[in-house]
């Protein structure tokens, strides 16, 4: 996706104009155009991860920021995934959307009858590549304190009559599946997924198997990086209580793009701090629709984080997404930072208000 004009405002110089404000990402891996996740010097190679800890990630690739608008960027941080539609009412019923699981729960000992609805609690090894999974029951079933990818928080069965083909990526079905996991996956975690370093993934039985019966879906979460992009980590244990939440980041400035987006301490010096979360609109924009509409929401997220009515000359802000066209998860990171000559933050910004920055 192009990048997001903005329109001088002679009130707040160097703010982009109601219309747009900052920064995107857009997703899908066609868009993403430089930049990506260093690979942890301190993680041993095949070791797991601890669940909330992002890892390694040779292969993330980093979206294409905005022009300049009054020394301001635009820029649409692609992340990839597909799906898309409106919720079906009164097709599934959610079940099993408890937080745990028994004991037994994920004992890969026990006979799995792929036509059964998978038990909450239960965790699986494989390769992720979205936030959509339509091969669920070739995921390899572990114990919980083995390696893992993804741990089931939810579960249940799908109308077989009205659905008697898998739903497909882009289907009203998915995306009113995936939305009743968000809600599974904000009891289990305390707080919205996106909030923090995990992935939702969405998981359906394959065609073949859907075909024979096997007419459920899981609700799957897994220890994942900030783009939240088909990049998961081998962790062991439950992500229940351990998920670490997204604060402030480190990043670098190359050319219209960022490169390199990782956690930092907010106590050294770094660039941005997740500010809060908007939806993507459910209408189908584009372009610098699309831009606008997210530009405008974000701003006032901004705002209300820094505790102020306006966006310092120093600072900036970027909002970050999946391909909207194709995409269950309708989550917009909001990340307010320090514009790109400026250098670097020392401490948060949050309630910042109309104090001095603390540049470092």
């Amino acid at each position: 996706m192009p990048p997001h004009p903005a329109e001088p405002t002679p009130t707040e110089p160097g703010v982009p104009p109601t219309p747009v404000t900052m920064p995107t990402h857009s997703p899908a891996p066609a868009k993403v155009s430089r930049g990506s996740l260093p690979v942890r010097p301190d993680q041993p190679a095949g070791a797991a991860w601890p669940y909330g800890q992002p890892g390694p990630d040779p292969g993330a690739r980093r979206p294409a920021p905005a022009p300049p608008a009054r020394r301001r960027r635009g820029l649409v941080a692609a992340i990839v995934i597909a799906v898309a539609g409106l919720g079906v009412a009164g097709c599934f019923a959610l079940s099993r959307m408890l937080p745990g699981g028994t004991s037994t729960a994920g004992d890969p000992t026990t006979s799995i009858d792929v036509l059964a609805v998978p038990a909450v609690g239960t965790c699986h090894l494989t390769r992720v590549s979205s936030k959509f999974n339509p091969v669920a029951e070739r995921a390899e079933r572990v114990a919980c304190n083995e390696k893992h990818t993804l741990e089931t928080i939810a579960s249940g069965p799908v109308d077989a009559a009205a659905n008697p083909e898998q739903p497909g990526i882009a289907s009203p079905v998915v995306r009113d599946l995936y939305a009743r996991c968000e809600t599974a996956a904000k009891t289990f975690l305390g707080a919205p997924w996106r909030t923090t370093y995990t992935m939702l993934v969405l998981s359906l039985p394959s065609t073949g198997a859907w075909r024979k019966g096997a007419t459920w879906y899981r609700c799957d979460l897994a220890s994942s990086d900030f783009t939240a992009q088909a990049t998961t980590f081998e962790v062991t244990g439950t992500l229940k209580g351990k998920a670490k939440p997204i604060r402030c980041l480190s990043f670098t400035y190359e050319g219209t793009a960022l490169g390199d987006i990782e956690p930092s301490d907010c106590t050294a010096p770094h660039h941005g701090e997740f500010a809060g979360l908007v939806r993507l609109p459910d209408t189908d924009l584009a372009g610098d629709a699309l831009r606008t509409n997210l530009s405008n929401r974000c701003r006032p997220v901004v705002l209300r984080f820094l505790d102020s009515s306006r966006v310092a000359n120093e600072l900036t802000y970027w909002f970050i997404h999946d391909d909207a066209a194709n995409t269950p998860d309708r989550n917009v990171l909001c990340v307010v930072a320090i514009d790109q000559d400026r250098g670097t933050v020392v401490g948060s910004l949050r309630g910042i208000g109309t104090g001095a920055i603390p540049v470092g």
